[in-house]
This record gives structure tokens, C-alpha cells and sequence, in this order.
């Protein structure tokens, strides 16, 4: 072959490669413009109002909320998540979907205050964290070096605020197909669950001193949401937060039903609401209307804002229709709701 003839074929060579590689390039620009994909850092302003840079495609995540692993692995990031806090596998471990995780995973055990130094060791591109729970500790996170991203967590009253956080997850990690169809999973089953209001009125007990007073949910809370979107109305919903509840507040709003989160177990939680003063007299307890939550999933559903939380509408609305045993436990809600946690 003659020396112009292979200067030839290598020129021609070239040149079909530098089209290609611009044809590419063309191609990858036109994506990016319509905002279909990108491979480029992404800025995004976090619940706390702070500006986050995320790489693109991070491979190391660590989520330290149960709020917000449910979103992250519901959006198509389990195995990107080297590190979890330990009640977000707890969960996981009740609804047998631990394979999401990588076998390998960290678990983080103390979340609040947050083990940062744990958390600088496992050298994560970004923490994922619930800026109800854990944004006070925004300082300490930026003096560790740490690169987080708050969602709004445990500060969501409703399910279009978790639907926030689920599309804010969704944008900061270019996820964002999944993430409306993970809204749409969730409506659908809201859909299915909720319904009008029915004239009920729910009060909730998380937890029983032995002078009788105890804790309840008020109105700008998650749990009154909850209530609210089953169809109840919530007795101490003209309160904020979680209040501490006289015995004399709670036979003045006389509830139609008791919901109360089981304290260590069912008998000794039964014990301590007969000890409330004047309990006797109230409609619930004469009409049977007392539901004890265990500790699992009963628990999580109600009281975690996440996806899952869809269920605890379910549960309410056995609750309110009476066929709901006294006694909830995570065997009963696997039995009757059939919960798992979607991946899109």
C-alpha cells in the first residue's frame, strides 16, 4: 500500500471520529438544554434555604433520617447508600427489604446528636438529613466538612410537604421521573384510603406519666395530619406541638376514640391509661374505642412524614370503622395493609 494512500485512509479515518465525537457532543448538549439529563454538578437550595452543590451521580450517600431513607431508597438510590442511621434499616428489617442496601452498609446509631465523626469516615459526596431533627446541627456539619442536604423531614405536617421533600430529593440527584411517580404511588393509595369527614373525634396518647397527664399531638403537627386526612378530627388540635395533657383536658374533649403508642407493652400501657383520672367516664373507654400501637411499624407509619405514611391513613380508617383489633402490631399491619416501600 502506498505511503499517500494510508495518509489517505488515516485522514478520512479522522475525520469520521471528529464528526462522531461532534455529532455526540451535539446530541449531549441537546439533552442538557431540555433538561432531560445532565452530567454537570447540580446547585440546589435545600429545606434550611441553604445552597448545595451535589456532584452528579453520587455513588456515596449517607442518609440519616428514617424520613428521608424512605425517599432516597423510593427514588432509586439504595444502592448508593453506603451509610443509614439505624432506625431507617430497623424499618427495613420489618418490611424484609434490607437487599436495597448494599450488603456493606454502615449503620449509623446515633443520629441526634449526629456521630459526624462516624460519618466523615465513611467519606460520603453527600448526607442526606431531616432538617427537623437535625438542622440545628447545620454548624457542626459545615466545621466537620461535611456535604449535607436537608430535607424537611419531621417539620412536614401534610402529604404536600412530604411531596416537597420528595421532589427536592428528586432534583438534587436527577431523579426526577422517579420521584413524580413515586407521588403518584402515594396518591393513588390516599385515594384508596382516605375519606370525608366522618363526625370522629381521635385523640392521641405517646406517652403516660404515672400522675396521669401525658403527651399528646396538636395541630400543627404530622399525626394531626394524619387524623385529619383518615377523616377524624383531632380533640387537641387547638394546641401546637406535642403538649403535655391534664386528665381534666382529656375528659373535657370526651374523644370517640383513644389512640395510644404502647409503653414497653401492651398490659403495663393498658395499666397506666386505667390509672388516668375520670377515664372511666369517657365515650371511647365505655364504648371500647381504645387502640394500643406496638413499637414497629404501627409506630413508624403514624408518626414518621415519609412515604410509607400513606398506611398509617389505612390504619386509621380500620380504626375509625371498628374493625381494627385493640392490640396494633407490625404483624396485623404486614397481614392487612401489605406495606412495602416502592422503588421507582
Amino acid at each position: 500500500m502506498s505511503k499517500a494512500l494510508s495518509f489517505f485512509k488515516a485522514t478520512i479515518i479522522v475525520v469520521i471520529v471528529v464528526v462522531a465525537a461532534i455529532a455526540t457532543g451535539m446530541s449531549f448538549l441537546y439533552i442538557t438544554k431540555n433538561g432531560e439529563h445532565t452530567t454537570t454538578p447540580i446547585t440546589i437550595t435545600d429545606a434550611l434555604g441553604r445552597a448545595v452543590t451535589i456532584p452528579y451521580g453520587p455513588s456515596r450517600i449517607v442518609s440519616i433520617a428514617p424520613s428521608v431513607t424512605q425517599i432516597l431508597v423510593s427514588i432509586g438510590l439504595g444502592k448508593q447508600l453506603i451509610g443509614v442511621d439505624y432506625w431507617s434499616y430497623q424499618l427495613l428489617e420489618y418490611l424484609n427489604e434490607t437487599y436495597i442496601l448494599p450488603p456493606n452498609v454502615t449503620i449509623i446509631n446515633s443520629i441526634y446528636p449526629p456521630n459526624t465523626t462516624g460519618i466523615i469516615l465513611l467519606y460520603p459526596q453527600i448526607v442526606v438529613a431531616d432538617g427537623g431533627l437535625q438542622g440545628e446541627y447545620e454548624q457542626q456539619f459545615q466545621h466537620a466538612g461535611l456535604n449535607v442536604l436537608f430535607l424537611k423531614g419531621t417539620m412536614d405536617t401534610n402529604f404536600s410537604q412530604i411531596e416537597s421533600d420528595i421532589l427536592l430529593a428528586g432534583e438534587a440527584f436527577d431523579h426526577i421521573k422517579q420521584a413524580n411517580d413515586l407521588i403518584s404511588w402515594m396518591n393513588e393509595l390516599l385515594a384508596k384510603f382516605n375519606s370525608s369527614a366522618r363526625n370522629v373525634t381521635i385523640a392521641y396518647i405517646g406517652w403516660i406519666n404515672p400522675d396521669g397527664s401525658f403527651y399528646s399531638a396538636g395541630g400543627n403537627t404530622f399525626i394531626n395530619g394524619i387524623i385529619k386526612e383518615a377523616g377524624g378530627t383531632n380533640v387537641f388540635q387547638n394546641l401546637s406541638g406535642y403538649p403535655l395533657v391534664s386528665p381534666t383536658q382529656l375528659i373535657i374533649a370526651n374523644p370517640d376514640i383513644i389512640i395510644v403508642v404502647a409503653m414497653y407493652n401492651y398490659s403495663y400501657t393498658l395499666q397506666l391509661l386505667n390509672n388516668i383520672p375520670g377515664i372511666q367516664n369517657l365515650t371511647a373507654y365505655k364504648l371500647h374505642h381504645i387502640y394500643i400501637l406496638s413499637d414497629g411499624l404501627p409506630e413508624y407509619l403514624l408518626e414518621e412524614p415519609a412515604p410509607l405514611a400513606v398506611y398509617a391513613v389505612g390504619m386509621l380508617d380500620y380504626i375509625i370503622n371498628g374493625t381494627a383489633p385493640h392490640y396494633i402490631d407490625t404483624t396485623w399491619i404486614k397481614e392487612n395493609l401489605n406495606v412495602t416501600l416502592p422503588i421507582f
